[in-house]
């Protein structure tokens, strides 16, 4: 009994396997062979079937989210050691918070941005959204908040060895501070970029 029935199993699931189309064959193997020439067809077709306004949402929340993290890093790293290289020197704790707010401009880079690729996505007249301008929102929110991230970790390393060696040294802290303005330049580049990725795209 128990043979027939172990027979039976293997019938149904060789009669499945053979009823399988191409296109279900390489559904079930893409997941693990993505890497195959194959396989681009099907990743493509599903990249199309994603909805522009999840891509246009997806960049808003790079923007925000990605900018706010750089910036929580940034004066984490330089708050860390400005607390600590204050309790000796005292007289380090006021000027050296340029650097805390050189971190802060990244999260409010990405908080600008933001609200600019908010303010594009609307519904569209056609019925159909651009998935053009879904990829360029989304493009933009990623660049925007890929540049604060490192924005904020340069500022914050250059802020915390500026504390430093203000605690040592008074007249180092003009000098790295030209470091940390070229470095929380960073930011400003990739919002200048964002704005003219999704200029003229409305979802």
């Amino acid at each position: 009994m128990s043979t027939d029935l172990v027979s039976n199993a293997t019938d149904a699931t060789s009669t499945l396997l053979a009823s399988q189309t191409v296109s279900e064959a390489i559904y079930t193997s893409c997941w693990w062979f993505w890497f195959m020439p194959a396989c681009y067809g099907y990743y493509f077709d599903l990249f199309r079937q994603i909805s522009p306004y999840f891509w246009s949402a997806l960049g808003v929340v790079f923007s925000i989210g990605v900018s706010v993290l750089g910036s929580a890093w940034g004066i984490f790293i330089t708050g860390s050691s400005l607390l600590s290289a204050a309790i000796k020197h005292p007289r380090i704790s006021s000027k050296n918070l340029v650097s805390v707010i050189f971190a802060e401009a990244c999260a409010i880079y990405g908080v600008i941005m933001a609200i600019i690729l908010q303010a594009k996505i609307v519904e569209s007249e056609t019925g159909s959204p651009s998935a053009y301008a879904g990829y360029a929102i989304f493009a933009a929110g990623a660049t925007v908040g890929l540049s604060n991230l490192f924005c904020g970790l340069s500022v914050g390393v250059v802020g915390s060895s500026c504390a430093l060696s203000d605690a040592q040294n008074a007249s180092l802290f003009v000098k790295i501070l030209i470091v940390e303005i070229f470095a929380s330049a960073l930011g400003l580049f990739g919002v200048i970029i964002g704005i003219i990725m999704a200029s003229k795209v409305i979802v």
